[in-house]
């Protein structure tokens, strides 16, 4: 089995900094359109008060966790296939792909985000010590150009993409 991220859970600043980065992939008339989110394997809710801040408090978060972060916190454990039956405008993926067991299954879920997908992962290219992945409870092992791959099967097409402290790359995707 393993270690798991439940044995290991830490959050640092840098969490919060690439989280933020991520957000800035949307631009001003973007998130004029996103009524709701999804923030999936949430945390300390880094992005709750962010999105509040530069939506303009408009847009409905909703944070996704394995546990409760606060009141409003969907509980789902993603590697036993547990995932909302709701439509989002946006789903956020921060630090959270690495530690999913069951990726096709995952990248389905995105049928429920209407407009667009933010996603941080620790690409392959980058970091390919399998062991060292493994030892951070990482459960898949993806180059960048699979989720690319992953996400246009299922509709979406690569808006924006940049590499973040020079190992994790920062995805913008867009519902066609």
């Amino acid at each position: 089995m393993g270690i798991e991220w439940k044995d290991i859970e830490y959050f640092t600043d840098g969490f919060n900094s690439r989280t933020r980065t991520l957000i800035d992939l949307l631009v001003d008339s973007e998130l004029k359109q996103i009524q709701n989110m999804i923030d999936i394997g949430c945390g300390m809710m880094f992005a709750k008060n962010y999105i509040n801040k530069i939506g303009g408090g408009t847009i409905v978060y909703r944070g996704l966790d394995y546990k409760k972060r606060d009141e409003t916190t969907i509980i789902c454990d993603l590697n036993k296939q547990e995932f909302p039956n709701e439509k989002f405008d946006l789903f956020l993926v921060a630090g959270c792909l690495e530690y999913i067991k069951d990726i096709e299954w995952f990248f389905d879920q995105f049928y429920f985000c209407n407009r667009y997908a933010l996603i941080s992962y620790c690409a392959m290219e980058y970091n390919n010590n399998i062991e060292r992945r493994e030892g951070v409870a990482w459960k898949n092992h993806m180059y960048k150009d699979d989720i690319i791959k992953k996400m246009e099967m299922r509709g979406f097409s690569l808006a924006n993409e940049s590499l973040y402290k020079g190992e994790t790359v920062l995805y913008k995707f867009v519902k066609a």
